[in-house]
């Protein structure tokens, strides 16, 4: 009954943050949803059909097929149309992330009050509980995730049999996203690499299951690409993107591989130092940006975003006294390896001049969460053991991780909210659609003909990216901000798009100010609801 109610809180939690955006607005949570939404629908209506046709499928979406297979599947089961089929099942598949995860940590550790707290923090934790919530690919492929190093991490039963599991999850990640199968294969080479290195430095014989793990994973992820999802991938990758990705993480995981074998965490005082150097350090991260353009394509925040990055500055402090804590455990470097692989891609999305930098350097913050709650969760472990008086070990250790688990996850559930209720500009609040918004676009559908129409990137999802309207996210911005006198022939803007921005690219907006309001005025106005305006010349 206990593992049971330890499985159940925080998948309940994980659930509630899930579908709470679906449930509050009846529609799919994500811009990334409509166009995969289309290709189900296209894939349950006309199969048997070629997903690598271009000419019926987006060319992109299809060519990570399993969340769109997965959809047709369960529409067909449940007798709900696709739309809401998806947005009701894709984030309920993702938050069975939490279980697995659970299950991990208690075959990793063996402790299940640790993987418990582990579990309540991974699925409270943001952006980890919006990027799963949205009808996405990597909302799909985040369990798959989790699967996939839970079966490289256990050292039970036959070999062949985990073998056999490897080359499955491998495959079902593979065809599910591309950025999370490329960072699971970032993870699986530096735990490799590491055990390789513990056998050449401290003479500990390898089990050679993991590398030969990695290497099946490698095959099958690069065959994968190579004979077919190679089509779909939009962006160039040359010799010297690839050199410098892998530059940065040979410095982290050389830096992780000397905090593991010096002895500064052995020490008390060394792991206080070092802990509070980590809290300033990602303190000084979430500041820099409020002052400065890190990257190209990332704008420099409001100086009080500095507060949302309070569960990673807290986060971080704990975590290193939760590495001091587990260095008496063979598994101490695998959280470790685990965050250091993910924090060498967030330092070459951010410096490594990619042109997709930007994307990368927020949807990173995802992946760092899972090392991090394990870590937090054996820090939290440290500080109960830390208090020896046996009298007042229960009620002073209890209130003292109570204290800190309120201010982390009250902190994130605080970022959550400030996204999807207070609508903060840049913390992905666009991704929420309004059947208001929804109701302009069908109409605009059924109504226009061959015209196209001026909206921005949040708009262009739905009405390109699934219902095949042509678009223009340019002209409308260039008029209403004052660069261009050019009217649009069909201008849609909603209330978001006036009162706090214009989206440009991956949630990017532009402030219109009230001038936008007096050229709405030499428009006409075709429709209006309570939330979306429609303007022709």
């Amino acid at each position: 009954m206990r593992r049971l109610l330890s499985i159940l809180i925080p998948l309940t939690l994980a659930l509630t943050l899930r579908l709470y955006p679906t449930l509050s607005s009846g529609l799919p949570f994500s811009t990334d949803a409509w166009p995969i939404l289309r290709n189900t629908e296209l894939l349950s209506k006309l199969t048997p059909v070629d997903l690598g046709d271009e000419k019926v499928f987006d060319g992109y979406n299809s060519y990570w097929p399993a969340n769109t297979i997965f959809g047709v599947i369960l529409s067909r089961i449940s007798g709900l149309d696709t739309i809401h089929s998806m947005s009701l099942g894709v984030p309920l598949s993702s938050a069975l992330a939490i279980p697995i995860f659970y299950a991990l940590l208690e075959a990793l550790t063996g402790d299940r009050s640790l993987a418990l707290t582990a579990s309540i923090i991974l699925a409270s934790s943001y952006p980890y509980s919006i990027l799963t919530a949205g009808v996405t690919k990597e909302t799909y492929a985040s369990p798959i995730y989790i699967l996939l190093i839970l079966v490289y991490l256990y050292r039970r039963g036959s070999l062949y049999a985990r073998l056999i599991l490897v080359a499955l999850s491998s495959l079902a990640l593979a065809s599910a996203h591309h950025l999370t199968s490329i960072v699971s294969l970032t993870i699986l080479s530096c735990i490799s690499i590491a055990e390789l290195y513990e056998w050449v430095v401290g003479g500990v014989y390898p089990r050679l299951e993991r590398p030969v793990y990695t290497m099946v994973y490698a095959a099958i992820l690069g065959l994968y690409f190579w004979l077919y999802a190679y089509r779909g991938v939009r962006i160039e990758i040359s010799f010297g993107d690839i050199a410098s990705a892998v530059s940065y993480q040979i410095v982290a995981l050389t830096f992780s591989l000397y905090v593991y074998r010096r002895p500064i965490l052995g020490y008390r005082m060394g792991a206080a130092a070092l802990s509070t150097v980590a809290a300033m350090v990602t303190a000084l991260a979430a500041f820099i940006p409020t002052v400065k353009q890190i990257t190209p394509g990332l704008p420099r925040l409001p100086r009080y975003y500095i507060v949302y990055a309070i569960p990673f500055i807290t986060a971080s402090q704990i975590a290193v006294i939760g590495f001091r804590y587990t260095r008496r455990y063979t598994w101490r470097i695998i959280p470790l390896l685990w965050l250091s692989s993910i924090i060498g891609l967030e330092a070459y999305s951010i410096f490594g001049g990619h042109p997709i930098g930007s994307t990368l350097a927020y949807r990173m913050l995802n992946f760092l969460w899972p090392p991090l709650s394990i870590l937090v969760a054996s820090g939290l472990e440290a500080v109960y053991r830390s208090i020896y008086d046996a009298k007042s070990r229960s009620a002073a250790a209890k209130a003292a991780i109570a204290a800190y688990m309120i201010i982390l996850v009250s902190s994130n559930l605080y970022d959550y909210y400030a996204s999807i209720n207070l609508r903060e500009r840049y913390m992905g609040y666009f991704w929420l659609y309004t059947p208001y918004e929804y109701s302009s676009i069908r109409y605009l559908d059924s109504s226009i003909g061959e015209l196209p129409i001026s909206c921005d990137v949040k708009m262009s999802y739905l009405a390109g990216g699934y219902l095949g309207i042509d678009v223009d996210t340019i002209q409308g911005f260039r008029y209403l901000s004052g660069l261009s006198n050019v009217k649009p022939k069909t201008l849609l803007v909603y209330r978001d798009m006036l009162s706090i921005g214009y989206i440009l690219y991956g949630g990017y907006s532009v402030y219109l100010g009230g001038s936008a309001l007096g050229r709405l005025e030499s428009l006409s106005m075709v429709y209006s609801n309570r939330e979306a305006w429609i303007y022709v010349p």
